[in-house]
């Protein structure tokens, strides 16, 4: 009688966990899935205090009502299918309350009591994508843009009161000295051939095959012919002697 009245509890909680399993949607509330857990467990800790007993009725059994041992193992195997059956239901609650979890965008309730509405919980939560940002790349191999920019650079024409560099044979490039074109010359194609360069010492008239131009993009600054004074580090204004 005892194996039947456990039966029979276990049962009715089964029958709960069926209508309970059939109403299972994602956006039910927490309240619903913290019940569903405490009934496992409180089903959980019920199967265990009845095997735990089990020695005790099979005594008692034995003595008062004359159940055999056939008997009793077979109401104990009745019971053990009342438990696979219950453990079963768990296995699917617990993949119904996941589902639901992953349904409403979160992995994890927050907040026990909080009770989502209408899934405005799954709107307010939703994925905020930041917008992709793209840098501008190079294509191709810089030493090129390098040269297309000097080819380009050499190919204009030199202008007036631009600084150049004077070849000069007998120097290295970097002893070349700086002048600044004071006239430039066409010639009867209207390309320019010549140009009056003045230098630090003299105005000289050469070809601009021999000038070769700065690689600056600022305009040149007239400051006059006037000369700079030479001051030294304290700032006073040295005189030259006279000659």
């Amino acid at each position: 009688m005892s194996f039947q009245i456990f039966r029979g509890q276990i049962q009715v909680q089964i029958n709960e966990f069926q209508k309970w399993k059939m109403s299972i949607y994602p956006d039910k509330n927490i309240l619903f899935f913290e019940r569903v857990i405490c009934l496992g467990h409180l089903l959980t800790e019920k199967f265990k205090d009845l095997k735990a007993s089990d020695e005790i009725f099979l005594n008692l059994l034995q003595t008062k009502a004359g159940i055999t041992q056939a008997e009793y193992e077979k109401e104990y195997e009745i019971a053990q299918d009342y438990y696979e059956k219950l453990s079963t239901f768990k296995i699917k609650v617990k993949k119904a309350i996941a589902s639901a979890e992953k349904g409403n965008g979160s992995s994890a309730f927050p907040n026990p009591t909080w009770r989502p509405a209408d899934g405005a919980h799954a709107a307010t939560k939703a994925k905020q994508n930041l917008p992709e940002i793209r840098l501008p790349q190079f294509d191709g191999d810089p030493r090129q843009l390098r040269q297309q920019s000097i080819k380009i650079y050499n190919t204009q024409p030199i202008k007036v009161d631009e600084i150049v560099l004077l070849e000069d044979n007998n120097k290295r490039r970097s002893y070349w000295n700086l002048a600044r074109v004071l006239k430039v010359i066409p010639g009867r194609d209207g390309q320019i051939r010549l140009a009056l360069i003045k230098t630090e010492n003299s105005e000289l008239l050469r070809p601009v095959q021999r000038l070769y131009r700065l690689e600056l993009e600022n305009p040149v600054v007239k400051t006059g012919d006037e000369p700079i004074p030479l001051t030294t580090s304290s700032g006073r204004v040295v005189k030259t002697p006279a000659k």
